[in-house]
């Protein structure tokens, strides 16, 4: 996922009080810093034990008898032992929804940031409000309007960030083989209903944390995999499709495998039923890539592969089919 869109890019410093702290410690605190609205509480191995909250401290802290009561005592008998704790990996919207699903009188405009359950710093609900809605006014200026999903400039963005960090990420190109003629013979509504069905499956079996699906246009798709299992994922995307031929085509034409349909050249030809093809590229295994442009010709070459396979088909590029690309890079 693109470090924009991970919970670490909401991080603010902010220097902890300890559980032994004592009260009038805490106090100090609020009184100079007018607009701390909240104090993270860390055990002495700097994992999180808390959080004191300005406004019930202050109404504590500054009642009648509050300090000469309260005001030796440690901070740990005060605060709040159950805060929204995020790790800096974790994604927006999983935050937003941890978020917005507790009750009213538990929802603060501040929570903790960690990192391996170690204290990192905190972050604040309103740059997280104002993050995501710039995540997804990007999303949808730049969206497919058949699909609704990502364009190519989200998907150029994510392909830069996997290649800049170097992940271990692999970008599927699927492509629909035989489409031209299918439109053709069933009208671009049934064309239409290929593209939105094709998303669909597609969306279904990846990862929503980890994955990243856009639609590039007309009848090409790109998956960038942080998913190990990618594979099998993708299998699972060629069995879906499979299932689609019933509800796509006639009974003559699925009797027959394909239809017949004239070519750009006026001649009747015979195509095969739709297909999917997949082609995979491995950033990891292509040390040399550059940029998304780089990447585009390997995709390409790796769906090339795919296409003359017959049928529902996957095929991951390596080093040894791309010696021209690699010196010319």
């Amino acid at each position: 996922p693109r470090s924009d869109s991970l919970v670490g890019s909401l991080l603010t410093q902010l220097t902890p009080v300890r559980t032994y702290h004592d009260v009038n410690q805490v106090g100090e605190r609020f009184q100079n810093a007018v607009k701390l609205a909240a104090l993270p509480v860390l055990h002495e191995n700097d994992t999180i034990a808390g959080m004191v909250w300005r406004d019930e401290f202050m109404t504590l802290y500054a009642s009648r008898y509050g300090r000469d009561l309260h005001g030796r005592k440690p901070i740990h008998l005060f605060m709040d032992n159950r805060p929204i704790i995020a790790e800096t990996t974790l994604q927006l919207k999983s935050l937003s929804q941890q978020i917005t699903s507790q009750e009213p009188s538990h929802q603060h405009s501040v929570f903790i940031i960690s990192e391996q359950g170690f204290y990192r710093g905190v972050g604040s609900l309103m740059d997280l409000l104002r993050q995501i809605t710039d995540l997804q006014l990007t999303i949808a200026r730049h969206a497919n309007p058949l699909s609704g999903l990502p364009g190519n400039v989200p998907l150029n963005e994510h392909i830069q960030q996997s290649i800049r960090e170097k992940r271990h990420a692999t970008v599927c190109y699927f492509d629909l083989d035989n489409f031209k003629p299918y439109n053709d013979t069933y009208g671009y509504n049934k064309g239409d209903k290929v593209i939105t069905k094709t998303a669909k499956i597609l969306s279904q079996f990846i990862d929503h944390e980890n994955d990243f699906l856009g639609h590039v246009g007309g009848d090409d798709f790109i998956v960038i995999f942080d998913s190990h299992d990618w594979r099998n994922r993708c299998e699972m995307m060629l069995e879906a499709f499979a299932l689609l031929y019933s509800e796509l085509y006639s009974d003559t034409h699925l009797q027959q495998g394909g239809i017949q349909a004239y070519d750009r050249h006026g001649q009747q030809v015979f195509y095969p039923l739709l297909s999917l093809s997949i082609g995979a590229v491995t950033i990891s295994d292509f040390d040399y890539l550059i940029d998304e442009t780089d990447l585009a010709e390997h995709a390409t070459k790796a769906k090339s592969k795919a296409k003359k396979m017959p049928g529902n088909s996957l095929y991951q590029l390596n080093l040894s089919d791309c010696q021209p690309l690699a010196e010319a890079g």
